[in-house]
């Protein structure tokens, strides 16, 4: 067993108590899937006039359904 190895081993729960983020935060899943609700909220609920006001309508969609 490697040196660093057993130091993730034996002083695991220290790391983890000294990551400023919870475990899974910085995860791409969540991105990926809010990625496809902006597909659809872009594409089917909002107003095709212009970006800004696309981007409005996105940024709305996105506060009613966090």
């Amino acid at each position: 067993m490697s040196a660093s190895l057993h130091k993730i081993l034996i002083h695991r729960s220290a790391i983890i108590e000294s990551f400023s983020f919870p475990i899974g935060q910085l995860s791409e899943e969540a991105q990926e899937a809010r990625h496809k609700n902006y597909k659809s909220i872009r594409l089917h609920h909002s107003r095709k006039r212009s970006r800004i006001v696309i981007n409005e309508d996105v940024i709305h969609m996105f506060f009613i359904t966090s």
